[in-house]
């Protein structure tokens, strides 16, 4: 495993496994290259290095979007009149919605207030509970978006034997009982980000279903290509998610961004 060879506990599992490399290896062989891997920047973005001086494993949202938006991702406007999306920010608790840090369809500046005190004070009272530094750096104030086509996760995750593995798959607050997911090895080109969005069941839905329009295929490849990228030109981030990503007829916008930081190595801190 130090030197980057998969390690695995059973013959069968391997046996399959190698079956498998090779049968893709056979496929891709038929097909053109996929596009050279992104560089890694030479200097890491000060949003990470924010986090680093603050010991922080975890990106604040509004820095994670930051990120993506650099590699061409179309993330939901963070301020606005009108009804409102509220959403907690602090790095002790990415996952805003099981903190009781959300707050939808939010109309009216005294229901604002009311709004912010309930998010704030729920994820609080979570963090207390749970042993953790209620880190309440504020409250990201955003649109309500219309109902979707479908919900969608992508993300990048850096497994320790096999690389930056891409995900694709249906989203939400539901993405766990799904299990409805494409992977890919990255990088990736246009037409594999393609396969993968045929690959899951929720494609019915991106393909238009009883009559309800199509998702646009170009901007949901947009999406997944830009993951792509920013994960791989920051090899810093060891995880990164943008779930769910509202998926329209016209374009396709990313609601939620998360990213976690890799522990920094022996040789990186003396480098």
């Amino acid at each position: 495993r130090d030197g980057s060879v998969p390690v695995l506990g059973s013959l069968e599992v391997a046996a399959r496994c190698m079956r498998a490399a090779q049968a893709r290896g056979l496929f891709l062989q038929q097909r053109p290259a996929p596009p050279p891997m992104p560089l890694p920047r030479r200097t890491e973005p000060p949003s990470i290095v924010t986090a680093r001086r603050e010991r922080r494993t975890t990106l604040l949202e509004i820095e994670a979007r930051e990120l993506v938006a650099e590699h061409g991702v179309t993330v939901a406007p963070g301020t606005l009149c009108g009804p409102l999306a509220i959403r907690v920010v602090s790095p002790a608790m990415p996952h805003k919605t099981d903190v009781g840090g959300v707050e939808l369809n939010v109309v009216g500046v005294d229901n604002a207030r009311s709004a912010f005190r309930r998010a704030v004070g729920s994820a609080a009272t979570y963090a207390v509970a749970h042993g953790l530094a209620p880190d309440v750096r504020g409250v990201l104030v955003g649109p309500m978006l219309p109902s979707p086509l479908a919900e969608l996760i992508v993300g990048v995750r850096h497994d320790p034997q096999f690389g930056p593995v891409l995900t694709v798959g249906a989203g939400g607050v539901a993405v766990e009982v799904h299990h409805d997911a494409s992977l890919r090895g990255l990088p990736i080109g246009r037409g594999e980000a393609l396969e993968m969005l045929d690959e899951i069941r929720v494609a019915r839905l991106l393909n238009g279903y009883r009559g309800r329009p199509a998702a646009s295929r170009e901007a949901l490849a947009n999406l997944i290509l830009g993951v792509a990228a920013c994960a791989l030109s920051h090899p810093e981030i060891g995880e990164l998610e943008v779930n769910p990503a509202f998926a329209y007829e016209d374009r396709v916008v990313a609601l939620d961004v998360r990213a976690f930081l890799r522990a920094v190595t022996v040789d990186e801190k003396k480098a």
